[in-house]
């Protein structure tokens, strides 16, 4: 019997799962005016400077985000914005440097005002015994100058910067972590929410989430819930997020049940406060898809999946890329019921939608092409499988670079799909790129670099060479059963692959 590959392709199977929250939240002062969602769009912003909307709308167009997709990354910017005017208002009268920043700040011309704050950070260091506090304070404002420009490598020099001048101050270690978490750099923002502090359980419930570490990150959860639900009460949006995540990361362990549990409370919770027609809740019913798909029953999921649907549909038209997601779940469900033609019909409705909404080259379409290419496989069409992974890589490597960890898991499937035309040592090229991002990204005990050990041990035992593939099976064991438990399907999977190859080498 063939032993079994774990496939990293679901990782994008379900788009629509609540993340964490972050600090920072703002009530909307920007919208985009939008009469129809294929024409041109453009912002409205209450009391913000006209110079300052048209250099937002020239930064969102550089960088390729459509602005009637863009609310969140609109809003965000506002409050960066609005936080670095009130900052640069506060300083005396007499700073003239911080005049001229204000000027140029006010005026949009961004890059100046960055010229002015880095030449106040210089002066502030050269005498830093006395000016601390002043230099700590520009360089978190030339954090923000540099993240109203989405240049996040820089704005992480200059946030971290200000929590090595000033480390008990908690405003820049919380900024510290949470660009480093924008980065994927999760280690390093732990260390930082740790410092901070504390009372923010929910972004290190986050990060320990995103390094693997789900228990610990369901302890954080449980704390941000507690707290959360002595000051708002049991219906409060905060609530509802703080169950939600509590239920994706139980979802991560195998416990699908458990997660089910904490998805209908949230579901409950955005009920109350929102309505049926809400999209909060339309998301909620897609996680509940997502769990059920993931204990088996395949036709709950696509109920849930398509409720959803509908109520999105209702709130955008058909023609929103919200909708996009719905379909590739509904594709990922018809997948596993075995039904691929009608999977492919699916994936290609999210395709077509966000190609019409983002254009060819926006990374959201990697995910659709990477789905197509799982569903071909299942099909039996390998090299038209390795036509949708490869276009997916190509368009993951040019938004991302080479180092980030989506393109691993495009490396891991086109393993998979070479391995099934008997192609094992190109698979185990593969495999070992997927490995390598893995281990720099998460470190060596995360499940997701489990996956890819386990994998090297399925072509190295196709190969023959059933000694390298123990040693990998029982790397993979190890970390699945610390992690997940005994009980988990990949651990069940990696003991079933371990035994076969023992069982082989005795031969």
């Amino acid at each position: 019997m063939r032993n079994c590959v774990i496939g990293l392709i679901c990782m994008f199977c379900t788009l629509s799962t609540l993340a964490a929250t972050t600090t920072q939240s703002t009530e909307g002062w920007c919208s985009p005016a939008i009469s129809d969602t294929k024409g041109d769009a453009s912002i409205n912003c209450e009391g913000i400077n006209q110079k300052i909307v048209d250099r937002l709308e020239e930064l969102l167009a550089v960088k390729d985000i459509q602005i009637n997709e863009a609310q969140q990354v609109i809003d965000n910017w506002i409050v960066k914005y609005s936080e670095l005017q009130n900052g640069l208002n506060k300083r005396p009268k007499a700073d003239h440097l911080a005049i001229k920043a204000r000027k140029y700040l006010n005026e949009g011309q961004l890059e100046k005002a960055e010229e002015v704050l880095v030449q106040s950070l210089d002066e502030s260091l050269n005498n830093l015994t006395e000016m601390t506090t002043r230099a700590a304070a520009d360089a978190y404002k030339l954090g923000g100058i540099n993240e109203l420009q989405f240049d996040y490598e820089m704005a992480r020099k200059y946030y971290e910067q200000a929590a090595r001048l000033v480390p008990n101050n908690g405003r820049y270690l919380n900024q510290a972590g949470l660009i480093n978490t924008t980065l994927a750099k999760y280690s390093k923002a732990i260390n930082y929410y740790e410092l901070a502090l504390a009372n923010d359980h929910s972004n290190l419930g986050s990060a320990w989430d995103s390094l693997g570490e789900y228990k610990k990150a369901i302890d954080y959860y449980e704390l941000a819930l507690a707290s959360d639900f002595s000051i708002y009460g049991e219906d409060h949006p905060k609530v509802a997020v703080n169950l939600s995540n509590l239920g994706s990361a139980w979802k991560s362990l195998g416990e699908y049940k458990k997660a089910i549990d904490y998805y209908e409370l949230a579901l409950a919770s955005d009920l109350k406060t929102y309505g049926e027609g809400h999209p909060k809740v339309a998301v909620n019913l897609s996680n509940l898809g997502s769990a059920w798909k993931s204990l088996g029953e395949y036709k709950k999921a696509i109920d849930y999946y398509e409720l959803a649907l509908a109520s999105d549909l209702k709130t955008y038209g058909e023609d929103h890329s919200k909708l996009a997601v719905y379909h590739n779940n509904l594709g990922s469900a018809w997948k596993s019921l075995g039904e691929y033609k009608k999977a492919i019909d699916y994936y290609e409705l999210a395709l077509a939608s966000d190609l019409n909404t983002y254009g060819k080259n926006h990374p959201k379409l990697a995910v659709y092409h990477n789905n197509l290419g799982s569903a071909w496989k299942s099909l039996g069409e390998y090299k038209k499988a390795i036509d949708y992974y490869e276009l997916a890589l190509a368009s993951d490597l040019k938004a991302y670079g080479e180092n980030h960890p989506k393109l691993a898991v495009y490396h891991n499937n086109l393993g998979s799909a070479w391995k099934l035309l008997g192609e094992y040592k190109k698979a185990i090229d593969y495999y070992e790129l997927a490995l390598a991002s893995g281990i720099e990204t998460y470190g060596e005990d995360h499940p997701k670099v489990a996956i890819r050990r386990n994998n090297l041990g399925s072509a190295w035992d196709s190969l023959g060479k059933y000694k390298r593939a123990i040693e990998y099976f029982k790397l993979a064991l190890s970390v699945f059963t610390a992690k997940l438990g005994e009980n988990h399907p990949y651990t069940n999977t990696t003991q079933y692959n371990l035994n076969t190859a023992k069982a082989k080498l005795s031969e």
